[in-house]
């Protein structure tokens, strides 16, 4: 890499890498080899750690000290919580495209920055780039796979945000955004308290325009037990009961907030109104009295059409 092109990186990347990381000391040197990897395009990788106390504050710096130019390490002084931290990250992208990774995954191919770009730059009708992800267990427990799954993507190379609505195919560490926030803050478009809060991103980025999926498997996914969603197939129930309600205002958030009245309408019908049953159905089961209280406050029209949904009028 020349003198030059550093300084090109140093003050005016095409690409900002961000990378959410909170006690990934096991992973984070894969996850940061396979970002200085990339070839064939300008980037700056931004680390930002949620106070972590395993050692990975130690070394994202020695990287931070080794590349300075491109790696750029924010350490939060306590422990924020992923949804802050993400927002203290994205107030210093310099990048036009930003690509998500956290610092437990990595890539697995030196040019998935340059394709993903490229297929950006030559049709600006597009908003975002995905690929395929392989899914690793960290104790083994399941074979690795590989997704989107066949079914979800049909021999498609683009998608929609009518797609997203049915369901969201893009594993988060292989996406690149045309990103939309360059003149916008993400807390005043992003609302508080949502998950997924990358669901969300690629809703909000979709009704800007179309999305592009590259068939090559570009990065890993890895769940481990310290994942937030380690478990959410094989244990509905325990996820829901700590993070149902944040899922319920994600589905409303993106009725009421990203898609048109029409849309809105169906989307509240069929994936907001549907998983709120669900949630009551699950907090009358285990005796959460409390967690029904706080489905009613959350949202009392939604609250209020649970028993027709039940059939139970």
């Amino acid at each position: 890499m020349t003198a030059s092109t550093i300084a090109s990186i140093a003050t005016n990347p095409e690409v900002t890498i961000i990378c959410l990381a909170f006690n990934h000391a096991k992973f984070i040197r894969e996850c940061l080899d396979s970002f200085l990897a990339q070839k064939d395009v300008s980037f700056e990788i931004i680390v930002a750690d949620d106070a972590s106390t395993d050692g990975t504050t130690d070394i994202v710096r020695e990287y931070a000290d080794r590349h300075p130019q491109i790696v750029r390490h924010f350490v939060q002084t306590t422990n924020v919580g992923a949804e802050e931290n993400f927002t203290k990250a994205c107030q210093h992208i310099r990048g036009k495209y930003v690509a998500m990774c956290d610092g437990d995954d990595y890539f697995i191919t030196d040019d998935k920055l340059h394709k993903q770009i490229r297929i950006l730059k030559d049709d600006p009708s597009l908003s975002i780039c995905f690929s395929k992800a392989r899914i690793i267990y960290d104790d083994a427990s399941l074979s690795d796979e590989v997704a989107p799954k066949g079914s979800i993507i049909a021999n498609r190379s683009r998608f929609n945000l009518a797609d997203l609505m049915n369901t969201n195919p893009i594993p988060t560490c292989t996406v690149v955004y045309r990103w939309i926030f360059t003149e916008r803050r993400v807390e005043d478009h992003v609302p508080r308290g949502i998950l997924p809060g990358d669901y969300y991103l690629h809703m909000v980025h979709a009704r800007e325009g179309d999305i592009a999926f590259l068939d090559e498997v570009t990065s890993v996914y890895r769940r481990h037990s310290n994942g937030m969603w380690w478990d959410y197939d094989s244990n509905w129930d325990k996820q829901n009961l700590k993070h149902g309600i944040a899922e319920l205002k994600f589905h409303l958030a993106a009725a009421r907030r990203i898609l048109s009245d029409a849309d809105s309408v169906w989307y509240e019908e069929n994936r907001a109104l549907p998983f709120a049953a669900l949630l009551l159905l699950l907090y009358v089961r285990t005796g959460k009295v409390d967690m029904i209280k706080t489905l009613q406050d959350t949202d009392p029209k939604i609250f209020s059409r649970i028993p027709e949904r039940l059939n139970l009028n």
